[in-house]
């Protein structure tokens, strides 16, 4: 299954494999995310929403404290 690739999530949020593939990595830590799992996220509305994915709750907590 191939992650949604929206605009709206962080580019923080995605990075490209060496075949071109686009997956979506947590915001703090990089490890790749299941594109079948649901994930935590943060939203912020600075220039439109932008959303950031996270692995676990600890890691959306760092990001929130950072």
């Amino acid at each position: 299954m191939s992650p949604h690739v929206d605009e709206t999530i962080a580019e923080t949020s995605l990075s490209e494999t060496a075949d071109g593939d686009i997956v979506t990595i947590c915001t703090k830590c990089d490890g790749e995310l299941d594109p079948g799992e649901r994930t935590p996220t943060v939203a912020t509305m600075e220039d439109g929403v932008t959303v950031y994915l996270f692995c676990d709750e600890d890691c959306k907590a760092t990001f929130q404290s950072d």
